[in-house]
């Protein structure tokens, strides 16, 4: 098959035929497929589609290395995925369909596809944000599935966001002499505390948003949104979108994510005694494991001296 000729109505062609074509035929197809999945409702041939698109993961995953616009694909993928789970019987969900239809589908794929489902605004959403930026390594089904549980507030209680005591966000005002960006935030912790000029929300999902200039970090505590806060903030500390950080997490020093962010800090400080997280309608809370503050930036010596009252301090080679 060749660009020409390809069909109006987008068939999934063999995998072969992707390492013959332009980067601008593969995004074309991509989101041809993924308008063609939206209005199909004929599911028998959404699943067998399915069955034949999913020889695409590995061959997508082997452009996307090349440096291929691989990603509307993945996106297509994803989008027929969701377009499974929101067929998938259920009480008081999808039709009522011969068993053999989904007889493809192990029971773990048939629940993942129907999270989905149930967060089909979401997803959507996560889609088209990673295919319009080309981030094939958003579109993975793990990390979609990841993306589902939102992002809390500094430590988490029950159903409450607890938020991070002003005496070290404003130790770290001073260090970087302003907060451009609190990328894990909420209203009233920016309102109250933080102050940033930008702020994201567990709704906004800031995993999915541009990081830059000197950012103010209390990540969720849950995995595996932790690992994710934290190796974006490495990757943007390395690419220079990020000039300087100010990150409060618990001390796992044992962790892979807390020795990504020591591998670009320049200034650790261990605060004296526990920090004990706050929250507007309720009493202070104080987590069981102690804490760190992690600073990336050219001015060690400023968060020397403006941590140095909250504990042990020191710069980082």
């Amino acid at each position: 098959m060749t660009h020409n000729d390809a069909p109006i109505v987008p068939a999934v062609p063999d995998p072969p035929d992707y390492h013959l074509v332009s980067n601008e035929y593969l995004r074309q197809r991509g989101l041809e497929l993924v308008a063609w999945f939206e209005q199909l409702d004929d599911v028998e041939q959404l699943v067998g589609d399915w069955r034949r698109l999913r020889a695409w993961d590995k061959v997508l995953a082997e452009l996307a290395s090349q440096g291929r616009d691989s990603a509307p694909m993945l996106g297509a993928l994803r989008f027929a995925e969701l377009r499974i789970g929101e067929e998938d019987p259920r009480p008081g969900r999808g039709r009522t369909l011969p068993g053999n239809v989904f007889s493809a589908l192990n029971n773990r794929l048939r629940t993942e596809f129907r999270r989905f489902a149930d967060n089909a605004d979401h997803i959507k959403a996560h889609i088209a944000a990673a295919v319009d930026a080309n981030e094939p390594e958003h579109l993975t089904r793990a990390h979609l599935l990841r993306t589902i549980a939102k992002p809390h507030v500094a430590r988490a209680s029950g159903e409450n966001e607890w938020y991070t005591p002003a005496v070290y966000v404003e130790a770290a005002r001073r260090t970087m002499g302003s907060i451009d960006l609190d990328p894990a935030s909420s209203q009233v912790a920016n309102d109250e505390i933080v102050k940033a000029s930008r702020f994201y929300t567990a709704a906004e999902n800031g995993l999915l948003l541009p990081w830059a200039g000197r950012v103010w970090m209390n990540p969720p505590y849950s995995q595996p949104l932790i690992v994710d806060f934290c190796e974006k903030l490495v990757g943007s500390v390395r690419s220079g979108e990020v000039s300087q950080a100010c990150v409060l997490v618990n001390n796992a020093t044992e962790t892979g994510w807390f020795q990504g962010l020591l591998s670009v800090a320049s200034g650790l400080c261990f605060p004296r005694g526990r920090v004990r997280f706050w929250h507007p309608e309720k009493d202070s809370a104080t987590p069981l494991q102690g804490q760190a503050v992690m600073y990336m930036g050219n001015v060690p010596d400023g968060f020397v001296n403006h941590f140095g009252g909250l504990g042990f301090v020191t710069r980082c080679a």
